[in-house]
């Protein structure tokens, strides 16, 4: 807290561009890196988020950075024009602006029937990483391993550039894309501090943390002592107003709105894997990030994956997954995502969302007499001793991740059936993974296992402020937006944690309550013990939840887009570390 209140006593620095005091800008970027490089644990990540944001908010003033001007909803007409003339039908659909969380959204101009085609995009319209790739980028993008591994990077850049061109094919479209947004690289250290607790915490720090030194990487690149051919193509306005603050909006614009597209037909496809290899090796070829206009303004709903995109037409297609009066918004299912992903790289939060999960860290201690065995079973399942394990909403799902159920038992056993469960072969090992083992005794530790993920979700929810606190929050006007989205994370977090212990308190003691939950009778567990104690720090587990978040897509077909989302694959590779040169971009926002 000591370098949050230092931060307001520190004068403001004169008003002059971020280079031509260029010793002073090289002095703080270079002290930027260094921080963000510096290794952290969980326990120390937020004083390191203050150093950095510290340092971050003194380049900003030094910057002076130009608020971006405009009216978006001045630009819409033009914006339309554009669309109409290259082929977009909107006879069916308006752009209306909704105000509030979600903004300028789609509006059905007629009565539309479930599995209508409401929108149809043309590839030509949309900004991808293969255009940026064929641009003046591409001797940069060649020449850094970085940017070949992470084209969601090179599309930003290549927005940022773009967004500068008065010229640019695609400026109705940027000139309508909001100047600011509600994702976590926008929060205050105040209200980022109020995610504390919720599984968002971590990740909003690690992308902020990431974001920072990127741009750090790009001030050196782009301002360096030395020539480079590939930056020199670079256009010079670009180079020269590349602020923090214009890279931040190019990198929120790209994770709010990023989608993968096919760009090879099946047969193209097939025929690239005769010539090459493996066809997973082939994935970049195949398909591209893009921002598609227009359909990234659908605001999002429950519901199923509406829209694909089709190679051979080159185009993407939605189609209403409900049925929509006239006058109503149309909303789209961005996909079965929590709201980590949500709020981190979309900037809302989905009040009862069935795909959220909470993580929680839990760990074998190195003090444990049989810390061996333990971690020699964890290991033979393919699961780590110490880590991050999801708790999932419930909704039509277990509490648990298999991994979790299996780690409890694992954590749980004694001497006797830690040997037993190692002596079997690898199928009959995975059974630790379901919740109901057949033909097998269930494990005597396994009502401890619940009873003790109950208790862990209550101490976890103590963290939290009471219900009638949060009330008073949202109908303040005087708290920011980002303020009560962080509000409202805590808030689904509790939901999903309560949820846990509700069910791990009826599992444990109420036999009919298990043979309705899985169909079958179950055998007898006996009687639980009243002693089970909750978890502890000496026993691995730390009091706050921490998120490695793996996004999940499901895709339906095989040019099903995932809506506003990118595959399992990509987003791996988008996983922050601070040993990579990485940006965190999973996908579409409030707009």
């Amino acid at each position: 807290m000591g370098r949050k209140s230092r931060s307001k006593h520190v004068a403001k620095p004169p008003a002059i561009s971020a280079y031509s005091n260029k010793k002073e800008m090289d002095r703080l970027v270079q002290k930027l890196l260094n921080t963000c490089v510096k290794p952290t644990t969980r326990k120390d990540e937020w004083e390191n988020y203050l150093e950095i944001q510290f340092l971050v908010e003194r380049i900003r003033q030094y910057q002076n950075s130009k608020p971006f001007s405009g009216n978006r909803e001045e630009k819409l007409p033009l914006f339309v024009d554009w669309l109409k003339s290259n082929g977009v039908n909107m006879q069916d659909i308006v752009l209306e602006n909704y105000g509030g969380e979600y903004g300028i959204g789609v509006k059905a101009a007629k009565d539309i029937k479930m599995d209508d085609e409401i929108l149809q995009v043309p590839y030509k319209l949309m900004l991808t990483s293969e255009k940026a790739e064929e641009s003046y980028l591409v001797d940069l993008i060649k020449s850094r391993k970085m940017l070949i591994e992470m084209p969601n990077i090179s599309l930003a850049l290549y927005l940022h550039c773009e967004r500068l061109n008065p010229e640019s094919f695609y400026k109705p479209y940027i000139d309508v894309l909001p100047k600011e947004y509600n994702t976590t690289l926008y929060f205050s250290s105040k209200e980022m501090e109020a995610l504390k607790g919720t599984s968002a915490f971590s990740t909003a720090i690690s992308q902020y943390k990431s974001i920072a030194r990127q741009y750090g990487m790009f001030f050196n690149l782009m301002h360096g002592g030395t020539a480079m051919p590939e930056v020199e193509k670079i256009p010079l306005t670009a180079k020269n107003e590349f602020t923090y603050d214009a890279y931040r909006w190019a990198v929120a614009s790209v994770s709010t709105r990023l989608n993968r597209i096919a760009i090879l037909t099946k047969e193209e496809k097939q025929e690239l894997c005769k010539h090459g290899g493996s066809c997973h090796d082939h994935h970049a070829k195949d398909s591209t990030l893009a921002l598609i206009p227009m359909w990234d303004m659908i605001n999002h709903s429950l519901g199923q994956i509406s829209t694909d995109c089709d190679p051979t037409l080159k185009v993407c297609k939605s189609y209403a997954m409900q049925d929509f009066k006239s006058g109503e918004q149309i909303k789209i299912f961005y996909g079965a995502r929590s709201n980590v992903g949500f709020l981190v790289y979309n900037g809302f939060v989905v009040e009862n969302n069935p795909y959220d999960r909470v993580d929680i860290q839990l760990g074998v201690s190195s003090n444990d007499k049989l810390y061996k065995k333990r971690v020699q079973l964890l290991e033979r399942l393919r699961i780590h001793s110490r880590g991050s394990f999801h708790i999932f909403a419930m909704v039509e799902n277990l509490p648990t991740s298999p991994e979790l159920l299996a780690f409890l038992r694992v954590f749980h056993m004694n001497e006797e059936e830690l040997d037993s469960w190692y002596e079997k072969d690898l199928f009959g090992a995975n059974g630790l993974k379901d919740i109901y083992m057949p033909n097998t005794r269930p494990i005597e530790a396994d009502l401890k296992c619940w009873k003790y993920l109950e208790n862990r979700a209550e101490l976890l929810v103590r963290g939290f402020k009471k219900t009638e606190v949060e009330e008073e929050i949202f109908s303040n006007p005087e708290v920011s937006e980002r303020m009560k989205l962080a509000i409202r994370m805590q808030r689904e977090t509790r939901r999903v944690l309560e949820s846990c212990q509700e069910f791990c308190y009826n599992f444990a003691l109420d036999g009919p309550f298990r043979e309705k939950l899985l169909g079958s009778s179950m055998p007898d567990y006996g009687t639980l013990a009243t002693s089970v104690a909750p978890p502890t720090e000496e026993e691995g587990c730390e009091r706050d939840t921490d998120a490695d978040i793996q996004l999940l897509s499901k895709v339906t077909a095989e040019n099903m887009i995932s809506e506003k989302n990118l595959t399992e694959t990509d987003l791996k590779k988008n996983e922050i570390s601070n040993q990579t040169e990485e940006i965190n971009l999973p996908i579409p926002a409030v707009n």
